[in-house]
């Protein structure tokens, strides 16, 4: 905390710095659930908008205490991740099922927490397969989305994040402008989770 008070570009409040736990690690597996949890606890108090990611599921019990905290509508907000749905245990390794992660919306909307469906990466040939049952979730589910950048195995000279060297970010490709454009017809659609802050900003 000393860190972020003493760094220049850091600053307080609603329209102040953005903190997002869990872009590119799990921020609620065993080891780093009660970590995560401390965190937030002191992070809410400064009044900046808090995103989590993950592809665990969170339970009520765990996040319940933070609503008391909250000092503006839509402070803290939950992003379940999930760039693929179909055969999930073939491409995501230590995470929970996306049946699973996905009751994360069911309890957030108990709270009064918004809970984005967050598809990202988007891999290339892998997650448009299952853009009916993105379909189904936010009709389901009255989510808003995330469609993020997307990650390939083709070399480029952008190398992703996260994948070991292994994955490379591509401009936005094809397939996820189909997906946005298609998802626009049910929901509201954004490229980066940002964009949701901002609007959270001027409710």
């Amino acid at each position: 905390m000393n860190y972020l008070e003493d760094h220049t570009d850091f600053k307080r409040g609603k329209y102040g710095t953005i903190f997002s736990i869990g872009c590119y690690s799990e921020c609620w597996n065993s080891i780093n659930k009660e970590e995560t949890k401390r965190l937030i606890e002191l992070l809410i108090e400064w009044g900046n908008p808090i995103q989590i990611a993950t592809k665990m599921e969170i339970k009520s019990k765990d996040i319940e205490h933070l609503t008391d905290r909250i000092q503006w509508k839509n402070q803290l907000s939950v992003y379940i991740s999930c760039p693929v749905l179909t055969n999930s245990e073939k491409y995501e390794i230590g995470v929970e099922r996306p049946k699973n992660r996905l009751k994360t919306i069911d309890t957030c909307a108990t709270l009064n927490i918004p809970a984005i469906l967050y598809i990202k990466p988007v891999l290339k040939n892998i997650t448009i397969t299952d853009l009916k049952n993105y379909i189904d979730i936010v009709k389901k589910h009255k989510v808003s989305v995330v469609v993020g950048e997307s990650f390939s195995l083709e070399n480029s000279n952008n190398p992703a994040p996260v994948g070991k060297g292994f994955l490379f970010c591509n401009n936005i490709s094809d397939e996820q402008k189909e997906i946005v454009q298609i998802l626009k017809k049910y929901t509201n659609v954004y490229y980066n989770s940002s964009e949701i802050v901002e609007s959270y900003r001027e409710l």
